[in-house]
């Protein structure tokens, strides 16, 4: 990994958590209920993205649906800055393969820092090629992804410019960017960064899985369903991650809407080869499940 690359990693990382703590020490005073729902909206469509588009989606194939959708998934997941769609994907896929080992990206033996986001500060290389090919031959989608910082300024540009159509103001310029821009971002991040950290640590176990995957109802809430991670570790080609009626999966329901107007098809329901069958046959390293 080149300077230039870790560089950018670590500013994405940094500024964010700067300016979130800015807009909660300098900005409430002129920040109102227009910027409270930017916050809301942008984190639910890029939240969405990344847990419908980018996990569920690409990463897992856990239903199909038009280029035009996956177009839109891919736009929207790049606006929470967590990566460009290859790299989340083999990376995602490496921690299926290596779940909570030391060759796990995000691995917690390494202590809830490195799990968390330590991983992202010092990333190891990841070979592409093997986790993210199916992807990558995807013409119809290569050049949004090659344009991930073009989606990730324009999730910040566009709250910022509804604020200050709002207000009026250069204030409303600023307190848009801020809520529906970077607090949005470090609030995405740090909710799916909670299910590699938190959700392999503290929570219950509802399958017999040989790592430590755990299903946290409040990671679930903030993550919309991803925090019913063991859930997902035994079945993790399949849709839905809250398998009891009382597990709200939020990524599920809107799949299962959108499926009703038919935007979504295919949908699995499970996974069609178990984390345990793929155990016993020593397959170690599946590119994908």
């Amino acid at each position: 990994m080149s300077k230039k690359e870790l560089f950018l990693i670590r500013f994405s990382l940094l500024l964010p958590a700067i300016m979130t703590l800015f807009g909660v020490i300098f900005l409430l005073p002129y920040s109102d209920s227009f910027d409270l729902s930017l916050l809301v909206i942008f984190y639910l469509l890029t939240g969405f993205g990344v847990t419908i588009g980018f996990h569920r989606l690409f990463t897992h194939r856990s239903f199909e649906t038009s280029p035009t959708i996956q177009i839109i998934l891919v736009i929207l997941g790049s606006m929470a800055g967590q990566g460009p769609l290859y790299f989340w994907v083999a990376t995602h896929r490496k921690h299926h393969a290596f779940s909570d080992k030391v060759a796990d990206p995000h691995t917690p033996s390494k202590g809830f820092w490195h799990a968390h986001i330590g991983w992202m500060w010092t990333p190891e290389p990841i070979n592409y090629a093997r986790y993210s090919s199916d992807l990558m031959k995807l013409k119809y989608m290569q050049k949004y992804v090659a344009t991930y910082f073009v989606w990730v300024l324009l999730g910040l540009l566009i709250p910022a410019l509804l604020s200050y159509w709002h207000k009026q103001s250069a204030i409303g310029l600023l307190t848009g960017l801020v809520w529906g821009g970077f607090a949005r971002i470090f609030l995405v991040q740090n909710a799916t960064w909670a299910v590699n950290s938190v959700c392999h640590m503290w929570g219950g176990k509802s399958s017999n899985t040989k790592d430590n995957s755990r299903n946290n109802w409040l990671v679930s809430i903030f993550s919309l369903g991803e925090g019913w991670h063991n859930n997902h570790h035994n079945h993790p080609t399949s849709a839905r991650h809250g398998l009891k009626f009382w597990q709200i999966d939020a990524s599920y329901i809107l799949i299962y809407c959108l499926s009703k107007i038919n935007l979504i098809r295919n949908i699995k329901s499970k996974e069609l080869v178990s984390v345990a069958l793929m155990e016993r046959n020593e397959i170690k390293d599946p590119v994908s499940p």
